[in-house]
């Protein structure tokens, strides 16, 4: 009777730890589907946040953050837009495109402070939108609190994110008649990395205006560490 039992209790055991295993690779194949998304603007917030758990847990997974991401509604126009601006077409200075999800952001920026304390305050800016003649661009601005963890076998110093905050968005350069307004943001933050989106309007004083919203994933440790010009592994 007793080995009856033994072995009813240990087919039980299997039987948890296969139900288990399998659940992490609904999980993983889920999160790895909703990463593969290009737009992540579609995404629910529970469906972010289902990413970030993951990276969190995986980092080196982030290649599969593939696409745009980014929307834009077509343009309001009420007039047409061949006026000059200086030597510069209102064409030209419309040409205006999302930063590349998997290029080297030089334009991106890490500002550290409270070095002595036990936490780390960090202000990350990041490009979102540029102008392909290279007149100006769209940044995003970040605020991070995080923890020192020391050096990984990657020659990486490793931090983990206690808190994080949007700031703000704003255009600069020669950006001539053109006006950038943000609309709204939202910030889905884990351990060790945010993802965050951020919605806004160029606007031309004749009325017209083009409606964006871009998005970013952000592995705070990555970050750091390459002063911002890559943000995931």
């Amino acid at each position: 009777m007793k080995k009856i039992i033994s072995i009813f209790i240990l087919g039980m055991l299997l039987s948890c730890t296969s139900d288990g295993e399998q659940s992490n690779k609904s999980a993983e194949a889920e999160a790895i589907r909703l990463m593969k998304v290009p737009d992540k603007s579609t995404l629910s917030l529970s469906e972010v946040k289902k990413i970030v758990k993951y990276l969190d847990e995986k980092p080196e997974d982030s290649k599969y953050l593939k696409g745009e991401d980014i929307s834009k509604k077509e343009p309001i126009v009420n007039s047409k837009n061949s006026a000059k601006t200086a030597d510069y077409t209102m064409s030209d200075y419309m040409q205006i495109a999302p930063f590349p999800t998997n290029s080297a952001d030089f334009g991106a920026s890490v500002e550290l402070s409270d070095w002595q304390t036990s936490v780390t305050r960090v202000k990350f800016q990041w490009t979102m939108l540029y102008n392909i003649n290279g007149l100006f661009s769209v940044y995003s601005l970040e605020n991070f609190e995080v923890y020192n963890l020391g050096p990984s076998t990657q020659y990486l110093t490793l931090y983990s994110i206690k808190s994080v905050y949007h700031g703000f968005s704003y255009m600069s350069g020669n950006s001539g008649p053109l006006s950038w307004t943000e609309t709204n943001h939202n910030v889905v933050a884990g351990s060790e990395g945010a993802y965050f989106f951020v919605n806004g309007r160029i606007s031309i004083p004749n009325g017209s205006s083009f409606q964006y919203g871009t998005n970013k994933y952000v592995n705070v440790s990555m970050m750091i560490n390459t002063n911002g010009a890559y943000t995931n592994y």
